[in-house]
């Protein structure tokens, strides 16, 4: 099997990491609410093109034994929803770093998805990807309200921002 084909793979990761981040803004880990993903937003592929090794065909996609970093943070509270960004970023050590998430932010929350760390290493932005997560009873059968988002710095503040214009392009589809 080509390594292209595990795509799938990330999106599942992708999806489970979005639902992680929300519940721990929403403090939903007690089994009282539940959060559904609502849909998968956008999903981009930033990296530069490479050749996949074994099909030859052109790819965005990083090489199959390449630690990878996921992280990601909720940008957008509505009444009963949320957007959660993420971000897949290639770890190595002479790859350059472009993050727009920053690591400094309350509720940034970050996985290596190989096992190991990438502290001390440099990292190049894969993909950004946007999921609406929905907030619902512990039966699922109504909605229920989110907390507030409180964005703590400048930047934060640009991604809610961000994250309220995305919202409202997805009301004028």
């Amino acid at each position: 099997m080509r390594w292209v084909h595990n795509i799938h793979l990330w999106l599942e990761d992708m999806d489970t990491f979005a639902a992680d981040v929300a519940a721990l803004h929403a403090d939903y880990h007690d089994g009282t609410k539940g959060l559904v993903t609502a849909f998968m937003d956008e999903l981009c592929w930033v990296k530069h093109d490479v050749m996949d090794p074994v099909g030859g065909q052109q790819s965005k996609l990083p090489p199959p034994r390449v630690d990878m970093q996921l992280s990601g943070q909720v940008t957008w509270v509505g009444k009963s929803s949320m957007e959660v960004t993420l971000e897949l970023h290639e770890c190595g050590p002479s790859s350059s770093s472009s993050s727009d998430l920053g690591g400094s932010a309350s509720g940034t929350t970050t996985s290596t998805t190989s096992g190991g760390t990438s502290e001390g290493q440099n990292s190049t932005l894969v993909a950004l990807s946007r999921f609406v997560m929905a907030a619902r009873t512990s039966d699922f059968k109504k909605s229920c309200a989110v907390d507030a988002l409180v964005a703590s710095s400048p930047s934060e503040e640009a991604l809610f921002n961000l994250g309220a214009l995305h919202q409202q392009d997805r009301l004028d589809r």
